[in-house]
C-alpha cells in the first residue's frame, strides 16, 4: 500500500525530499514506518526521527491533525506528516 509521507527540518534533509510516496505490505503500523526510513534513508534519518534512547521520538506523526501512536495501523493513501516538537512562548 502506499502511504505519504511528509517532513520538515532534520528530516526532511535526511529524507532527500519532501513528500515522500512510500510503499508498504498492507497491516503495516506506524512503527512499521519509522523502521522503514531508517532502514532505506540510513543513519541520518534514523537520528531525525529516534531519540538515541531508541525509544523516544524527536518527531510525532501526524495524520489528519492528529497525533497518530506507534501501533496504529497505516491505510491505503493514507498522508503521515512528521512534524517537530516545538518549545518556547513568552509565558506571558
Amino acid at each position: 500500500m502506499k502511504i505519504n509521507v511528509k517532513s520538515f527540518a532534520h528530516l526532511r534533509l535526511a529524507l532527500g525530499q519532501s513528500p515522500l510516496a512510500i510503499d508498504l505490505p498492507e497491516g503495516a503500523t506506524t512503527a512499521d514506518l519509522i523502521a522503514y526510513l531508517g532502514n532505506h534513508y540510513g543513519e541520518a534519518a534514523h537520528k531525525a526521527i529516534v531519540m538515541e534512547d531508541g525509544k523516544t521520538l524527536k518527531v510525532t506523526p501526524v495524520n489528519e491533525g492528529k497525533a497518530v501512536v506507534l501501533d496504529a495501523p497505516l491505510k491505503e493513501g493514507m498522508t503521515i506528516v512528521f512534524m517537530s516538537h516545538l518549545a518556547g512562548g513568552s509565558g506571558r
